[in-house]
C-alpha cells in the first residue's frame, strides 16, 4: 500500500508537469485537482512510513494540502469576491500549521522520541539563525519592494522567514549530532529550499502573482522531496560527538542583534528583533531545565549511593571510597582499615518476630554503630544483614575498635517492647595507604570475618595464614544432641488463586525447659557437623511431607555452600527422598547468595537440578551481584529478599522500590524462574505484588512458621 502511494504521487506529479508544460492552463482541472490530489497522495505514503518524524512530516504536507484545497476553491470564487479573501484567509492558518509540524520531523529525523530538550534546542538554533538571516536578506528585500507599514508585507514575510528557520534547523541539526550526510539528507535539503525559493519569489512577485503558474510547483515538488526523503532507512553515521556550536553561535548572534537594535533603532533591521528575543527566551528557558536536570542528577547520584532502609551508605558508596583512598595522597604513611560486620542470627530474628523488626533492628544497629565509630570513619550497609566500615589512621586503633563493635552488636536491643538479642562477627583488614586494591580488602576483610563466625570469637585480624587455614571449628555429640530438634514450617503461597503450595523449613530446638530456641542460640554446638545436620532437616521434612500426604505440596530447605559442595549430597538426598516416599520434584533447595561461590556451584546445581530438585536463590537482591547469578546459574526459582518488599508496605508506594520489583519479576518471568516474595506482612504490600505480577509469597501476613502439626492442619484445610 506504501509503494503504490507513493508510486501513485510520483506518477501524478510527472503527469501534472507534463500537462502544464505542453498545455499551459487550457486544461483547469490540472491545477484543480491533479495538483491537491499530489499533496493529498503524499501526505498519506508518509503517514505509511512507522517513524515519529514521518508521520510529523506527513501531518505537515497534509496541513499544506488543506490550505492549498481552500485557497483553490477561493481562487474558484473569483479572486476579487470578498467572498473569496475571507475563504482566502483560512488557508493561511493551515500554510502556517505546516512549520510547527515541519519542525517536528526535522527534529525527530533520527530520534526514536521528541525530549524536551529537543524541541527547546532545535527552537534556540532555528530562530537563532533565522534572526541572521532576517537581518541580512529578509528585511533588505523588504525595504526595497514593499511599504513599511503594508499588512501584505507581514504576511508574506513570514513565509520566507519560516522557510529560512527550517533550512538552519536542518543544517544546524545535523551538525550538532554529528552526522554524515546521505541522500535522506540531501532530498529533506532540497524540499526546503524549494519552499524557500518558492515563498521569496512569491514575496518579489507581490501583487503581480498570478495563481495556477509555474511558481506552485515549487511548493508541490518540495513536499514531495521530502517526503521522499522519509523512505528510505534513516542511516546516520556518527563522526564525532554531539556539538554544541550552533547552540552557542545562536545565543551570541541574537544577542548581539537585540544589543544592536538598542544602540541603532533607527537603521537597524527590525524584522530580526523578534525572531532573536524569542531565541534568548528559549535559551533562558534551556537554562532553566539544564539546572533541573543537574539537579535531578545530583539527588539520584546520593540515592544510588545511600541505603534505602538505614540512611547509611551502600556497597557502590563504599568501594568508591575504598578506592579513592587508594588513589589519594600516597605520601601519607597512615594506614587504611576495613571492617567486615556480619550479623549473627538475623534471619532468626525475622522468621520470629517479622520482617518489620529485622528492620528496626538494623536502623538501631546502625545508630549504635555510628556512635562507636570515630568520626571520620564510613559506615556502611553492604547488603542484607552485613555491614563494612572504612578509616583511615593508626593501626592499634583499628584494633581497639574491633571488639567494640562486636560489643555494641551483642548488647540487647528492645523493639516493640520484646528484647532482641544478635551477635556480629567482624573481620578487618589492615593495609597501607597506596598498596592495595579494594577488591583485595573486602576480599580479606570477608576472610577475616568467616574466621570471626567459625570461632565464635567476635573478631578476628586478617593475616596471610588464614588464606591457607579453615576457619577453626568446635565438636560436639550429634547424636545427643539431634534428639532435641524440631522442625517449624512457614507456608509458601500462590497467590492467584490463593493456594498453600509450599513450606519452608525452618530449624528449632527445645531445651531443658521445653522452651524453644532459636539457631542463634544453639547452632554453634553443632560446629563441625553442618552436613549431618542438614541431612537431618533434610530427612524430618520428607517425613512431614510423607506424613501430609499431598503429591502437590512441596518443601523449601535451606542449604549452607559447604553442604552443596559435599560430593555425597546429591546421592544422599536422592536416598533420603526414596526412603520417604516423596518425589525429588517436592524438595526445592533454598541457597543464599553468599553461599554461591563460582563454577563449582553451578555444577553442583546442575546436578541437582538433572535429578528433578528445584533450586531457589534465597535473600535475592540483598547482595550486590544478584543479577550476575543469574547468569552463573540456572535455578528454579528466586526468593525476593524484605529489603525489597518492605518498601512497599507503606501508602503511598515507594515507586522507585515498585519499579525494582517490577523489573526484578519481568527479568525472572524472561528467564523462565519462579518468584517468592519474602516478608510479605500487610494487605497493602500482598495487593501491590500481585498486580506486579509475583506469583508466589510467604510472610506473618500469610502465616507465621508453626510446628509440623499445626502445618499439617493448614494443610488439610487448604485442599479440604
Amino acid at each position: 500500500m506504501k509503494a503504490m502511494l507513493r508510486f501513485g504521487s510520483l506518477t501524478l506529479l510527472i503527469i501534472s508537469v507534463a500537462i502544464k508544460s505542453f498545455l499551459g492552463d487550457s486544461l483547469s482541472f490540472n491545477d484543480a485537482w491533479i495538483y491537491n490530489v499530489v499533496i493529498l497522495i503524499t501526505a498519506l505514503s508518509t503517514f505509511m512510513i512507522r517513524s515519529q518524524a514521518a508521520r510529523a512530516l506527513g501531518s505537515a504536507i497534509l496541513f499544506w494540502g488543506i490550505g492549498s484545497a481552500i485557497a483553490t476553491y477561493a481562487n474558484y470564487l473569483g479572486a476579487d469576491s470578498l467572498e473569496a479573501q475571507q475563504v482566502a484567509r483560512w488557508s493561511d492558518l493551515f500554510y502556517l500549521l505546516f512549520y510547527p509540524a515541519l519542525f517536528s520531523a526535522i527534529t525527530l529525523r533520527g530520534q526514536s522520541h521528541l525530549h524536551v530538550t529537543d524541541i527547546i534546542d532545535s527552537l534556540i538554533i532555528g530562530l537563532g539563525l533565522s534572526a541572521i538571516g532576517s537581518a541580512l536578506i529578509v528585511q533588505p528585500i523588504m525595504n526595497q519592494l514593499l511599504p513599511a507599514t503594508s499588512t501584505f508585507a507581514l504576511a508574506t514575510t513570514i513565509y520566507p522567514v519560516a522557510d529560512l528557520t527550517m533550512l538552519a534547523l536542518f543544517f544546524a541539526k545535523t551538525y550538532q549530532e554529528g552526522h554524515r550526510r546521505n541522500w535522506n539528507d540531501a532530498l529533506m535539503a532540497l524540499g526546503v529550499l524549494c519552499f524557500a525559493f518558492s515563498d521569496g519569489t512569491f514575496l518579489y512577485q507581490q501583487s503581480n502573482y498570478a495563481y495556477n503558474n509555474w511558481l506552485d510547483y515549487g511548493w508541490l515538488i518540495g513536499l514531495v522531496l521530502m517526503s521522499e526523503s522519509m523512505h528510505h532507512p534513516h542511516r546516520q553515521l556518527p563522526t564525532r560527538e554531539r556539538s554544541t556550536i550552533p547552540l552557542v553561535l545562536a545565543i551570541l548572534a541574537s544577542l548581539s542583534l537585540l544589543v544592536a537594535a538598542a544602540l541603532f533603532p533607527q537603521t537597524f533591521p527590525r524584522l530580526a528583533i523578534w525572531p532573536a528575543a524569542a531565541t534568548l527566551l528559549a535559551a533562558l528557558g534551556r537554562l532553566s531545565l539544564a539546572v533541573r536536570d543537574a539537579r535531578k542528577l545530583v539527588t539520584e547520584e546520593v540515592l544510588a549511593r545511600t541505603d534505602e532502609l538505614t540512611g547509611l551508605a551502600n556497597r557502590r558508596k563504599f568501594v568508591a571510597a575504598l578506592e579513592e583512598m587508594r588513589k589519594g595522597d600516597t605520601a601519607r604513611t597512615d594506614s587504611v582499615g576495613v571492617f567486615i560486620i556480619d550479623l549473627d542470627g538475623f534471619k532468626d530474628v525475622n522468621d520470629t518476630f517479622g520482617h518489620e523488626t529485622g528492620d528496626q533492628l538494623l536502623k538501631l544497629l546502625a545508630q549504635r554503630l555510628l556512635d562507636v565509630l570515630p568520626r571520620d570513619a564510613l559506615l556502611a550497609r553492604l547488603g542484607g544483614d552485613e555491614f563494612g566500615v572504612l578509616l583511615s589512621g593508626d593501626e592499634r586503633v583499628f584494633r581497639l575498635i574491633g571488639p567494640e563493635i562486636h560489643r555494641a552488636s551483642a548488647a540487647p536491643m528492645t523493639i516493640n517492647r520484646e528484647a532482641v538479642v544478635v551477635g556480629a562477627s567482624v573481620g578487618l583488614a589492615i593495609a597501607a595507604r597506596g598498596t592495595f586494591t579494594p577488591s583485595d580488602s573486602l576480599r580479606r576483610a570477608d576472610i577475616a570475618m568467616y574466621h570471626a563466625k567459625a570461632a565464635r570469637s567476635g573478631f578476628v585480624e586478617w593475616h596471610p595464614d588464614l588464606d591457607r587455614r579453615a576457619p577453626v571449628k568446635e565438636s560436639s555429640d550429634f547424636e545427643s544432641l539431634r534428639k532435641n530438634l524440631i522442625l517449624y514450617f512457614q507456608p509458601i503461597y500462590q497467590l492467584s488463586p490463593r493456594t498453600l503450595t509450599a513450606g519452608e523449613a525452618l530449624i528449632r530446638m527445645r531445651d531443658e525447659a521445653g522452651e524453644v530456641l532459636l539457631p542463634t542460640n544453639f547452632l554453634k554446638r553443632f560446629t563441625g557437623h553442618e552436613y549431618q545436620l542438614a541431612l537431618h532437616v533434610l530427612k524430618e521434612g520428607c517425613r512431614n511431607l510423607r506424613e501430609w500426604a499431598n503429591d502437590l505440596l512441596c518443601i523449601h530447605i535451606n542449604i549452607e555452600g559447604q553442604v552443596l559442595a559435599n560430593p555425597r549430597f546429591s546421592e544422599d538426598l536422592r536416598e533420603i527422598a526414596q526412603d520417604a516416599g516423596v518425589s525429588l520434584r517436592q524438595i526445592t533447595l533454598e541457597i543464599t547468595e553468599k553461599e554461591l561461590l563460582g563454577e563449582e556451584s553451578a555444577v553442583h546445581i546442575n546436578e541437582l537440578r538433572a535429578r528433578g530438585i528445584r533450586v531457589a536463590i534465597d535473600d535475592f537482591g540483598s547482595g550486590y551481584s544478584a543479577l550476575s547469578y543469574l547468569q552463573k546459574f540456572r535455578v528454579d526459582w528466586i526468593k525476593l529478599d524484605q529489603s525489597l518488599i518492605a518498601p512497599l508496605d507503606v501508602e503511598p508506594l515507594n515507586t522507585r522500590a515498585l519499579e525494582v520489583v517490577r523489573a526484578t519479576v519481568e527479568l525472572a518471568a524472561r528467564l523462565e524462574i519462579q518468584v517468592v516474595a519474602e516478608g510479605v506482612e500487610s494487605e497493602c504490600a500482598l495487593t501491590a505484588l500481585n498486580n506486579l505480577g509475583v506469583t508466589h509469597a510467604q510472610g506473618f501476613y500469610l502465616g507465621p512458621p508453626v510446628d509440623a502439626e499445626q502445618f499439617g492442619h493448614t494443610v488439610a484445610l487448604s485442599y479440604s
